[in-house]
């Protein structure tokens, strides 16, 4: 199992909300496209609101990425309806597992220190940068733990 960083905005984070965080897409250059290919069915992502700050949901894959499965296919996400086309085309099915209210989400300035794949704690911001970033099961279980505590 991986586990994963997904970050998004406010506005794609509520367009996922609005589909149960069902389904989970990525813009198609080569990096996301190496990540999303490594993805298997039950990898776990800790989804982190940028401009926020703030960690709001776990979910899991319960598919892998499949670009023929037509049931992905759609305007989903806020960038995608403002254009009214597709920009997040490397989609696969997800599930939520923990969902937080919007005063309940996790700051994450809170457990920085605590995270081992920030390396520079001053510059910490420059680790939530990019769509998909891998982290340890370690920094993974302490966010969800963290997380949980916000309920």
């Amino acid at each position: 199992m991986t586990y994963w960083l997904s970050v998004t905005t406010r506005e794609n984070f509520d367009a996922s909300a609005g589909i149960q965080f069902s389904i989970d897409g990525f813009k198609n250059n080569i990096l996301n496209k190496n990540k999303v290919n490594k993805i298997e069915t039950e990898d776990k992502f800790a989804c982190y609101i940028m401009e926020e700050y703030v960690f709001g949901c776990i979910y899991e894959a319960t598919s892998k990425y499949d670009p023929d499965d037509k049931a992905l296919k759609g305007l989903i996400w806020a960038d995608e309806k403002r254009v009214g086309q597709e920009i997040y085309t490397l989609r696969f099915r997800t599930k939520r597992v923990l969902v937080l209210e919007n005063d309940e989400m996790l700051d994450a300035r809170s457990i920085v220190e605590n995270l081992q794949f920030v390396k520079n704690k001053k510059y910490w911001g420059s680790n939530f940068h990019g769509s998909l970033r891998e982290i340890r099961k370690k920094d993974f279980d302490f966010i969800e733990a963290e997380m949980k505590k916000q309920l």
